[in-house]
């Protein structure tokens, strides 16, 4: 599939856009619960909800719908800056620009943009798709 068609999956779904990028950590078929997260999180996104609440057993994949939700907000910020640089109209993204990775401890808030880092550096279908996405400042 040409990458104009997968940017299509960032616009439109948070689910398409984590089983095409990150299948290898979609080991079994999503249960309800599951897809009703990714739902919740691309509401907070678009900006259709303004909070949501996960309360979930451990090992129900929140930490990793997280990750990948982050993913997904850099990878929209990107392509947003794309198509406005163009004088395409981006009011249908939703406008939220900014994200804040909040944890219970500090060790494990750091462990969530270490894993994110990786992705951006070694996500062969992200860095064809969109480019390379995360730049080491030093």
């Amino acid at each position: 599939m040409h990458p104009s068609r997968r940017h299509k999956f960032v616009e439109r779904s948070f689910f398409l856009f984590a089983t095409f990028y990150f299948i290898k950590y979609l080991t079994f078929k999503p249960a309800p619960f599951d897809e009703l997260m990714y739902q919740y999180f691309q509401d907070l996104v678009t900006g259709i909800a303004k909070q949501t609440a996960w309360i979930a057993y451990c090992d129900s994949a929140k930490t990793c719908i997280v990750k990948i939700g982050l993913l997904w907000q850099i990878v929209r910020k990107q392509v947003i800056s794309a198509l406005r640089h163009n004088g395409k109209d981006v009011s249908a993204w939703g406008n939220r620009l900014y994200i804040t990775v909040g944890s219970d401890d500090e060790a494990n808030a750091e462990s969530i943009l270490f894993d994110i880092v990786t992705e951006l550096q070694a996500n062969e279908l992200l860095i064809a798709d969109f480019g390379h996405l995360y730049y080491r400042h030093g």
